[in-house]
């Protein structure tokens, strides 16, 4: 049977790995014509890059849809989370437009991804 033995110390003249640096958290953005501290939505960069991707993969155009974010009422706790993809917006709708040039800078043609939101889940 061989044996194993485990280091617990550096040796001596080596030199220990410098600590990992934490990840630092991507600043939120604010919606385009938003204060950083009002209501409204603010979602990371790589939120965005992320919701650009699902996009691409649904098919759904920035130039004419968008991600509905919703709470509906029912289920055990009361209320129920709604996020999905339209393909366009509905008369009432609060619109949320991020600039694709928060994530990427070459994108300033690019129309904004926006964020749907029906007035009566923006209430509280």
């Amino acid at each position: 049977m061989a044996m194993v033995g485990i280091q617990t110390a550096t040796p001596t003249g080596a030199m220990a790995p410098p600590p990992a640096a934490p990840t630092p958290t991507p600043p939120a953005i604010a919606a385009d014509g938003e204060a950083d501290g009002s209501k409204g939505i603010q979602v990371t960069a790589r939120a965005l890059r992320r919701i650009r991707i699902a996009m691409a993969k649904e098919k759904i155009s920035p130039a004419a849809g968008g991600l509905r974010v919703g709470i509906t009422g029912g289920g055990c706790s009361g209320l129920s989370y709604s996020i999905r993809f339209d393909s366009q917006p509905r008369e009432r709708d609060r619109i949320y437009a991020f600039s694709q040039t928060h994530f990427d800078p070459a994108a300033t043609g690019e129309p904004p991804l926006r964020i749907f939101v029906d007035p009566r889940a923006s209430s509280t």
